[in-house]
Order: C-alpha cells, then structure tokens, then sequence
C-alpha cells in the first residue's frame, strides 16, 4: 500500500485530497508545514503540498523539500489556493511540481498520482464474476468493475474484511473459457462512491 505525506499549510486545506485518499483505503499522515514533514523522519511514497498564498513562500516550501537528501527524491503534487493559481497560469511550473487549482478536480487528481507512482492503469471491463472465500468454501455474486496488471476492481452485496483471500472466476464472452483469478481483498469503498 502506499503511503502519503499531505502537507496543509492552511488547516483542514487539503480535506477533498483527503476523501480521495480515504475513499481508497490509503495511508495518509498530515502535517502542518515542510519543516514538520522533513522532521518526521520517514520517507513516503508521494507529497501532496497545499501551497502557500505567497509565492515566494510555495517556492521557499519546494526548495526546502527539494533541498533533503531523501525527502527531494520523492513525487510530489502541489495544489494551489485559487489566489495563487490565477497569478500562476502563465508561470513557468516550479521544478516539475504537478499543480493543481483548488477545488481539485478528483479524476484529474487520481490519475496523475496513478502515473507518478507507475500504477498500472484499470480497464472498465464488467462482467458477472463468482466469488468464492477459501477459508469458509462460501460463495458469493459480483459484478467485475474494471482490471489492471496488479489487481481488479468488483461490486458485491457481501462484506469482505481488508486482507481477505478470495477466489474469483467469471467466463470470458469471446472464448466462454472460465477464469479464476486468486488474491486477496487490498481496498474497500462504500456502495455508491465513485473511484
């Protein structure tokens, strides 16, 4: 699972980037400033910076992060107070920082964050699938929701708990082969939130 730094130099700025996180099942820790960030001590997978309304401040925040040893080899996302993104639209992006308007645009934002961390896209792809939990011999109904290289997406009225090893086959339309696929359940999202 991968695991994020937000930095909210506003308090509360970032709670959009927030749900989208949550509503994946990411790991996430908040802090108030780069300094407390680069204090931490540990080294996630990506930062996403609220950046100050001040320009001269959001570049201070990139050089301090740029400027740590291992903290400046990691993705990062700025998203930018409307204030800012305006004076900005012109400006040159401040070492290849992806930026993004407040309020963030949650596709947009999802599938940037996919592309710097080299997750594999999904492909929609719905079909009805069986779901079998080995431990119980249960069988369950879905519906498939979309597949990439590592994983596949699916919809079912059962409760399956994070880490669960499930069975899941379906039958292919063009050559009716029946497939069955192992893993293990790794996210959870409430019937009716979109991905």
């Amino acid at each position: 699972m991968k695991h994020f730094h937000l930095i909210e130099t506003t308090p509360n700025g970032l709670r959009t980037v927030k749900t989208f996180f949550e509503d994946m099942n990411a790991d996430y820790k908040v802090f108030s400033s780069v300094n407390e960030a680069l204090n931490a001590a540990e080294v996630p997978d990506m930062v996403v910076l609220l950046a100050q309304k001040d320009e001269e401040d959001y570049r201070r925040d990139i050089a301090a992060l740029l400027s740590d040893r291992v903290y400046g080899k990691v993705p990062r996302v700025a998203v930018l107070p409307i204030s800012l993104s305006m004076k900005r639209k012109s400006a040159s992006v401040i070492n290849g920082e992806v930026e993004f308007p407040l309020p963030v645009d949650k596709v947009k934002f999802l599938s940037e964050v996919a592309s710097c961390l080299d997750i594999p896209q999904r492909r929609a792809f719905q079909i009805i699938i069986t779901i079998v939990t080995p431990e119980s011999n249960l069988q369950y109904s879905g519906m498939s929701i979309d597949f990439s290289e590592t994983g596949m997406g699916f919809e079912s009225r059962a409760d399956f708990s994070l880490g669960q090893s499930v069975k899941t086959s379906f039958v292919t339309p063009g050559t009716k082969t029946r497939l069955s696929l192992q893993g293990e359940v790794a996210r959870k999202v409430p019937a009716g939130l979109t991905r």
